[in-house]
């Protein structure tokens, strides 16, 4: 069992509003098609919103509850992203992820997938995270999920980078941006 800060890591975690567009059910179904090869892992969900009573039931007719844990809003969020080992946005689509840039500030990889506006942005296939396929997207979830859960080595190369995304979009580099954008506007005035 994979350690980190001196309590197990075997969770994969999603922050999200518990709607449509951010897809928790793809999450939820392919999360039970893994849970009997990889006892050991845990999924935690953050995030409050219409589905909440909907997704609740999924995770119970799949009998996984034990495994699947939802919270609403938590004052310490980067507590919840250094006790994960990785994280997943199932969104359809984002406009620009900031969940996604936090997970990887905090070192986590993250797995969204390939076709999601915003998402496919930031992830950088096997470099700082996974993109998966829209297409059988519950299976390919999973085989994404599941490469991460079984493939330490695969893991911690995928970590090793994300810091490297994250600091594009420091409030250093951002302000840099946003200066150059002011004075190129100033200048043609």
């Amino acid at each position: 069992r994979w350690k980190k800060n001196g309590s197990s890591s075997n969770v994969g975690l999603s922050i999200g509003r518990l709607v449509e567009s951010k897809d928790h059910e793809t999450l939820i179904k392919a999360f039970a098609m893994l849970h009997k090869d990889y006892p050991d892992w845990q999924l935690r969900i953050i995030g409050d919103g219409r589905l909440k009573g909907y997704l609740s039931e999924l995770v119970d007719s799949y009998s996984i509850a034990n495994k699947v844990h939802f919270s609403k809003s938590i004052s310490n969020i980067e507590e919840e992203y250094s006790n994960a080992s990785f994280f997943v946005i199932p969104s359809h689509y984002e406009s620009f992820g900031l969940v996604t840039i936090e997970a990887m500030a905090c070192e986590l990889p993250v797995i969204g997938f390939k076709e999601c506006p915003g998402t496919n942005e930031l992830i950088i296939d096997n470099y700082n995270g996974l993109l998966v396929s829209s297409e059988k997207r519950v299976k390919k979830l999973a085989n994404g999920m599941e490469r991460l859960m079984s493939d330490e080595i695969l893991l911690e190369s995928l970590k090793a980078n994300t810091l490297e995304t994250a600091k594009k979009f420091s409030i250093d580099k951002i302000i840099l941006k946003w200066e150059y954008i002011f004075n190129t506007i100033l200048k043609e005035h």
